[in-house]
């Protein structure tokens, strides 16, 4: 479920390492990332990842990595306008 809603919205890969979760892009937009930002929820804890291959990270909280990647799939969706 969460490969293919993250597919779905240009999320090509799903990794975590060392407290983040780091989603590869197909495309990168800026502004999505932004509206990322703006919510309450990941302001602080959403980075750009620099490199030849476009990616976001989110800091984990601590609790399930399933939960909190399904929601920032989804919160990402929003962003982009699925």
């Amino acid at each position: 479920m969460l490969r293919s809603e993250a597919s779905l919205v240009g999320i090509t890969e799903i990794s975590q390492r060392d407290g983040w979760l780091r989603l590869k892009l197909a495309d990168f937009s800026m502004e999505s990332i932004s509206k990322l930002y703006a919510l309450k929820e990941y302001t602080s804890r959403v980075k750009v990842v620099a490199g030849s291959d476009p990616a976001i990270a989110l800091k984990l909280k601590g609790g399930s990595v399933v939960d909190e990647a399904v929601k920032f799939v989804r919160a990402y969706a929003f962003a982009v306008g699925e």
